[in-house]
């Protein structure tokens, strides 16, 4: 529910609030001033690192559906505990967003998620499985594909996978066909490899189609997981003294 608390302490030079599910923060909405994009950063950075709070601050830049964003700000150029940008067909599904802790606000940027897609013979399959990647909601994050070929792949479906993109979606697709035939579990094993510490992959055989909410799941996973790996870490050490 969005209510206006003019004269109730709001916060914020519209003075509103949100209410959710036991969540109570003040918003600003600030939209573009006409001087550039470059001058609204800097009004919000004077106004956020000079107000003295230490609350969790988000800052969520909204862009077009049709792949046009603003140049990346840096979270510590504004003083704020993570700078999201979503879309605005990611706004209707972006409540989850509600339910994270401030440590997983301050991990936001930290996972890298990889989609590794697995396919042989059925192109229709690997179709309706690449439309559902397209039309899934990624809240802002760079989303990289790769799709694996077994070597004996029919002409369809390297053609398919070939012209397939994201579209809109920050993200890159690449194509990698196998020269020698593996089978299924040498696929699935070789499909993908992890990049560091904060590096995830998401394997999918071309026989699924994804809901368009399945990275939110994801996201929220790996954010959790990060917290409870930190709580944890924190704990042996405190131990050991």
């Amino acid at each position: 529910m969005v209510q206006d608390s003019r004269g109730k302490g709001g916060v914020g030079s519209n003075r509103q609030q949100y209410l959710n599910y036991g969540c109570h923060f003040h918003y600003t909405n600030s939209p573009d001033t006409g001087n550039g994009y470059h001058e609204d950063i800097l009004a919000l950075m004077d106004n956020w690192c000079n107000s003295g709070s230490s609350r969790v601050k988000i800052l969520i830049v909204g862009g077009e559906d049709n792949g046009s964003h603003y140049n990346p700000v840096s979270k510590r150029r504004v003083c704020a505990t993570a700078v999201i940008y979503l879309q605005d067909r990611d706004l209707e599904s972006s409540e989850w967003l509600s339910m994270l802790t401030p440590e997983e606000w301050r991990a936001w940027d930290k996972p890298t998620i990889e989609l590794a897609v697995i396919t042989h013979d059925r192109p229709w399959s690997l179709r309706r499985l690449l439309d559902s990647v397209k039309q899934a909601h990624y809240f802002g994050d760079k989303v990289n594909v790769v799709i694996n070929l077994e070597q004996t792949a029919d002409q369809e479906t390297r053609q398919i996978a070939e012209g397939f993109t994201m579209g809109p979606i920050d993200g890159h697709v690449a194509v990698r066909h196998r020269i020698v035939y593996a089978g299924l579990m040498t696929a699935v094993v070789e499909s993908w490899y992890p990049h560091g510490n904060h590096s995830y992959g998401v394997i999918l055989e071309d026989d699924v189609e994804l809901s368009p909410l399945f990275y939110a799941w994801i996201k929220f996973f790996t954010g959790r997981r990060q917290e409870m790996l930190l709580s944890s870490m924190e704990s042996v050490y405190t131990n050991q003294k």
